[in-house]
């Protein structure tokens, strides 16, 4: 369970901080320390690893095409000693790379194996790596021939491995796959290096063969001779032959930005990096052992001569794009046209070629806290780690890369500080200004690893997790565990000020282990901190359906509870993890004492909500008993093709509906196009297909256990073909167009159902500038072309199944809005959120993060914008801009947020250190809601920060206490607000127990109690028992409510002082049902959604519906199409359930359109709600004395910018106008039958500061 232990004794500090910790530097040496194993797994002795600083593409590939001193100077080497082990160091922190290889044996050619290398982006720290293998070696032969079978001399062959890693790392990648996709995932307790193979080249000779040391016999190899066609092969049994046709080749004659000519340029093939990125595959992992799944990779060819020109044999058969690329990073395309059969061999190919200057950025590194410069720090281009520089004593750095058509993302870090990345726009590139980063101070944290009889433990992984509020986006998947010496002690390097911290240690033979500590704070010391591990005990138990029968495969994790902050990573590792065997048996071994969080799942059974359980102190093993999976409900079906034969090997992805924490459940069609997909707890669930030769389709709401199959038509692909052309109507070359489909929210489909690569496709324009996009899904979708500061956009493109569009694209300058937001004392402010609202739109027209430089620049449309910028710990502030084509630049100050600080204590007067506390604004209609969250230090105090000027609702929670804090909010001027004390009274608990529902709808439930603006949520043990914990005297509305408010059961209780323990009983009475289709216009109407008084439903597909725990007598049926275009009432008489009942939607007699505004701004407003209904209905509802059946009325929310449509039925002759914290409006109507009636203003005046919401 989580330790509350903070720190070691008084003596043990004493003795921790004389040792080994007091002696480390706080500029700590930055090393990697790891294993190297031959194909075997057994350690490999006397390898030669190289840590040299990353190279860029250009000193990579150069090494490749034989000039061994290509690559930067290698700031440290070591063999492998007997045991495989190796360590090396680095004197800055910064993007290094790791090489391994071996001498070569004697008498033999090439290397020993082929240069074998792994990033380390960055290292910084004591870092310890996995174990990294060094395959068997391999020598190659490759014979080239002329046409005629004679040798060709001189060859340039270019070998690349059919494995491109490892067998043994992608086992393991695959293992960390099926862990990901069972939800055990962890990850690695080390640095984990993806070890990668690097190309290797030999020449021909007098016989035409050329000999290379590769990791298999398989390899692709590409043949480039003087006078012959572009080769390209695979080896067989480390063998191949190619014979090449003569062809004169293409001379490329390359001149430099100047227009000099330019020599020792590199060309080779187009690099498949991108290519990789946007795979169009279903597992990425499958593709890696083979070359030219992902694209093929990139392979030099040929440095130019003195006179910058260089001959390249034309491929056969297709045109290949090259990459030509200067030292400095000036940078071209260029197309290599194809050798066709029959063309005469006697011309010579030109191609003049001009390289695009590189992009040089000046820079300044800075402490983002005193904005002192920082020196050593180490700055680089994520795209391209090798373009890379240091930070002088002043902080200034001056870094080269090649051109960028949008933009470039720089990364920085430095010892003591935390990572920083910054966005830089091309057009900003051409600006050429410094760009200034603040790197954020980290905060050291440091221990002892020891066993319980105090022994240290060495080789303990140690991570920690920040929780609560202000934790920066991504922060977690940075991060890189701690690994304790030989003493057991450890240093964490970037940990956060200001935030909660917790530290998982694992090692082998002992049972994992958290220990939660309060938040960092700068300038204080940090004690160190003491992990014990124990030998903990094996906790076992079994898997059964609900007939008691063993459950094999299914996959049990133990998991830590919540930390103090209510907060779990998404990446935390479960304290335990296995799978049942075939007698439904499973076991966690080494599982330390404490409370957990089980959860129990397989793919063919209904979600198991996580459930509680109890690990007591002992050695001997701990049975848990029997733990139940319900069947589920089945969704069975058939995918045909638009002519109606079936489509075998589809693949069918399901994910709940209504229920986003339900896993996703997977099938693949057979030959007949028929599919199965088991495990469902809903009613209704969404579908994603994917196909070869389709692209991707949704069906949302489908029923679960319908006896028919659901029948899946794919539809045929669309295309959008088109040209990007200059201001001078020129096509556009070598341009980026991207596509993006704007997904059909009205249906409310999962969106997870749709991939990247399903809806944001990406191409670059062809010599002429075209461009072409097939196999499209049907629906709208919007293209951007984008070339530095230029830019074209063009939204709306209507696709149908089999269409095909035209589209230009003309260049223009960007308009864009570029925001600075730097502190009150100037320094730059990192991941402020910006947020631009044009009049009317429900949503942001525009948004963006700012970088380490504290800027972001967004697209926009020239209007008139309200600029916003909030941030974690500083003031929200916002601004009416006015934005103009071209660039638009707004700086904004940001204040510091406002603090509540005070302590916490026990009704006993004893402070509670790591209690949570609370601060949130309570509900407003027409302010953002505003929350954040801390953990009181080891004398109960807290301090809340980065407030507004709003009142706030405290809270605070601490295990063994019930929730306590002011009753009435604290109101927080400009001001911070001091010495607030919180006592916590003993904790009691409700316990409830559901009746009514069966095993499988249990598993849905959830239940809430709540007191004012407190609440607590119910957890539940191994027998199905809720249970609401910290809640103390008073009196409780307590609710359980089945899937997303299908249905709700409210029950009060009144717990006494003094009091442990009240029992509810919340029952799901049958009532009646009520089950039939929604049709309107004679068709079936998917997704309406149906209430009936405070129980909820939505129809399938096909219209249908059910609706459960009905009261008999009349009953209002309130309808709502998917979209929310409209919502009609009928009114029915239940004395029995009724089934097959249709519903059609009434025809709108009439209907009205127009615009809601602000009377005083003139601003228009969204969501408001507008009725029509006859006089005495609308009366008596505004009244509020309900009114009773509201037969014949309809009912809209406007729209963006104020808009809506109403219809009308009969009778109706009044218009009621309502929307939170503005006054209610009446407008009779007098619209006689088949009018329409446009144009319609209706102003709402703003309410007094007092009056009630509507």
């Amino acid at each position: 369970m989580p330790q509350l232990l903070l720190c070691l004794g008084v003596a043990g500090l004493a003795a921790l901080a004389a040792g080994p910790l007091a002696a480390q530097p706080a500029d700590s040496h930055n090393t990697i320390t790891g294993a190297v194993v031959d194909d075997s797994g057994a350690p490999a002795a006397d390898i030669e690893v190289v840590l040299r600083p990353y190279p860029s593409a250009f000193e990579a590939d150069l090494y490749v095409l034989g000039h061994s001193d290509a690559l930067p100077e290698a700031v440290d080497r070591v063999r492998s000693d007997a045991d495989g082990v190796f360590s090396l160091g680095a004197p800055a922190a910064g993007p290094y790379r790791l090489e391994f290889g071996r001498s070569t044996p004697a008498n033999e050619p090439g290397d020993a194996i082929p240069l074998i290398h792994g990033e380390l982006l960055p290292l910084k720290g004591a870092q310890v790596s996995n174990a990294i293998d060094v395959p068997d070696r391999h020598l190659i032969a490759v014979r080239v021939l002329d046409a005629d079978d004679r040798p060709i001399e001189g060859a340039l062959v270019v070998a690349n491995p059919s494995i491109w890693f490892p067998r043994r790392t992608l086992g393991v990648l695959n293992r960390m796959a099926r862990e990901l996709n069972s939800g055990n995932y962890s990850r690695p307790s080390a640095q984990f290096i993806l070890p990668t193979h690097q190309p290797a080249s030999s020449r021909t000779d007098a016989d035409g063969i050329a000999r290379i040391a590769m990791p298999t016999a398989e390899a692709t190899v590409v043949v480039s001779a003087s006078g012959f066609v572009l080769g390209k092969g695979r080896t067989r049994s480390g063998r191949a032959v190619l014979r090449l046709d003569r062809d004169p080749g293409v001379r490329l004659r390359v001149r430099g930005p100047t227009g000099a000519p330019a020599p020792g340029v590199l060309i080779r093939t187009e690099s498949a990096r991108d290519r990789a990125l946007h795979a169009d595959t279903s597992d990425a992992l499958a593709t890696l052992g083979t070359p030219g799944a992902l694209g093929g990779f990139d392979t030099p060819l040929a440095i130019t001569d003195r006179n910058g020109e260089a001959v390249i044999g034309r491929p056969p058969g297709a045109e290949t794009a090259l990459e030509v690329e200067a030292a400095d990073g000036a940078f071209a395309r260029v197309s290599l046209p194809a050798a066709t059969p029959g063309e005469s061999q006697q011309r010579e190919h030109v191609i003049d070629v001009r390289l695009e200057e590189p992009v040089r950025i000046p820079g300044r590194i800075v402490d983002a806290a005193s904005g002192l410069p920082i020196h050593s720090a180490a700055i680089w281009v994520q795209s391209f780690p090798g373009h890379h520089a240091f930070s002088e004593a002043t902080g200034t750095f001056d870094l080269s890369t090649r051109p960028a058509n949008r933009k470039v993302y720089l990364q920085a870090t430095a010892t003591g500080f935390l990572p920083a990345g910054v966005d830089i726009s091309a057009a900003d590139l051409s600006n050429r200004e410094e760009v200034r980063i603040g790197l954020t101070p980290s905060a050291p944290i440091r221990g002892l690893v020891t066993d319980e009889a105090g022994q240290p433990v060495a080789g303990a992984s140690i991570r920690a997790e920040p929780g609560g509020a202000g934790v920066p986006p991504g922060f977690s998947f940075s991060s890189t565990p701690a690994i304790s010496g030989a003493d057991g002690s450890f240093r964490v390097e970037e940990a956060l000020y200001g935030q909660t911290h917790r530290l998982t240690a694992q090692a082998a033979g002992y049972a994992p282990t958290v220990l939660d500590l309060p938040p960092l704070e700068p300038g204080i010391p940090v004690d160190p901190v003491h992990l014990v591990l124990s030998k903990g005990r094996r906790v076992l138990g079994s898997v059964v359906d609900a007939d008691g029968n063993p459950v094999a495969q299914a996959q049990v994790s133990l998991l830590w509870p919540l930390d103090p902050s209510d907060f779990r990573s998404g990446l935390e590792a479960p304290a335990g993890a296995a799978a049942t065997d075939g007698r439904g048996v499973f076991a966690l071994p080494a599982t330390g004492p404490g409370a957990y969080e089980i959860r129990v799942s397989h793919a063919d059974y209904a979600n198991r909500p996580p459930s509680r359980v109890e690990v007591p102190v002992g050695e001997s093993d701990f049975d848990l008993g029997d733990l139940t999976l319900e069947a589920g409900g089945v969704i069975h079906g058939v995918v045909t093709d638009p002519g109606g034969e079936p489509v075998g090997r589809a693949t069918i992805q399901a994910y709940e509906r209504d229920w986003f924490e339900a896993p996703a459940r997977t099938a693949t069609t057979d030959a007949d196009g028929r599919f199965r997909l088991r495990g469902f707890s809903s009613v209704l669930a969404d579908l994603g297909v994917e196909a070869s030769g389709y692209p991707a389709q949704v069906e949302p709401n489908v029923r679960v256990d319908h006896a028919d199959p659901v029948l899946i038509e794919l539809r045929p692909g669309a295309s959008i073909a088109g040209r990007v052309l200059d201001n001078g109507g020129n096509g556009a070359a070598g341009v980026p167009v991207y596509l993006w489909f704007g997904l059909d929210y009205s249906s409310d489909a999962d969106p997870r159902l749709w991939d990247a690569v399903d809806t944001l496709p990406e191409q670059v324009t062809d010599r002429d500038g075209r461009f072409r996009f097939d196999g499209l899904a049907a629906g709208t979708w919007s293209a951007e072309a984008s070339r530095g500061t230029e830019g074209a956009k063009l939204d709306g493109i209507e696709l149908l199944p089999g269409g095909e569009r035209g589209i230009e694209l003309v260049l223009r300058t960007r308009d864009r809005l570029i925001v600075t937001v730097v502190t009150e004392v100037g320094e730059p402010v990192a991941d402020a959120q910006i947020d631009v609202g044009a009049p009317g739109e429900r949503f942001p027209t525009g948004y963006g993060q700012t970088d380490g430089s504290g800027r972001a620049v967004i697209d926009i449309t020239p209007d008139t914008v309200t600029v916003t910028v909030s941030h974690e710990t500083l003031r929200d502030e916002s601004r009416q801009v006015r934005l103009e084509p071209g660039d638009n630049e707004v700086r904004f100050k940001l204040r510091r947020g406002l603090e509540l600080s005070g302590t916490v204590r026990s009704y006993q007067g004893t402070p509670l250190p790591l209690a949570t506390v609370a601060a949130e604004t309570d509900y407003s209609s027409d302010v953002e809601w505003h929350g954040t969250n801390t953990v009181s230090d080891r004398n109960g105090a807290f301090r809340l920060t980065g407030l507004e000027s709003r009142p706030y609702i405290l809270t605070a929670r601490a295990p063994g206490y019930a929730d306590g804090g002011p009753e009435e909010p604290i109101e927080i001027r400009d001001d911070a607000v001091e010495g607030i004390e919180i006592v916590l009274e003993p904790e009691a608990s409700i316990v409830a127990v559901v009746t009514g529902l069966s095993p499988s709808d249990l598993n849905q439930v959830r239940i809430s109690a709540w007191k004012g603006p407190r609440v607590r949520d119910a957890t539940r043990d191994t027998e199905g028992k809720f249970s609401v914990q910290g809640v103390g005297p008073g009196t409780w509305q307590v609710e359980a409510t089945k899937g997303d408010w299908e249905r709700t059961v409210e029950r009060t209780v009144t717990i006494e002082r003094g009091m442990s323990e009240v029992f509810v009983e919340l029952p799901f009475e049958r009532g009646l049902r009520l089950s039939g289709q929604v049709v309107e216009d004679g068709a079936p109407l998917g997704g309406a959604i149906l209430s009936v008084g405070d129980v909820y439903g939505r129809a399938d597909r096909e219209g249908r519906f059910a609706l459960e725990g009905l009261m008999p007598g009349p009953n209002q049926v309130v309808i709502r199409r998917p979209d929310f275009s409209g919502t009609q009432y009928q009114s029915i008489d239940l004395q029995t359930d009724l089934e097959g009942v249709r519903i059609e939607l009434e025809p709108a007699t009439a209907t009205v359109t127009g615009v809601v505004v602000d009377a005083e701004t003139g601003q228009p407003l969204d969501w408001v709600s507008l009725m029509a209904a006859d006089a005495a209905t609308i009366g008596a509802i505004a009244a509020g004395g309900g009114g009773g059946l509201l037969v014949g009325a309809s009912s809209v929310l406007s729209e963006a910018a104020g808009q809506f449509t109403l219809e009308l039925g009969a009778n109706a002759d009044r218009l009621w106008i309502t929307h939170d914290g503005y006054e209610d409006v009446q407008i009779p109507l007098n619209i006689t039958p088949g009018e329409h009636v446009e144009g319609l203003v209706i102003r709402l005046q703003p309410a007094p500061p007092d009056a009630p919401d509507r």
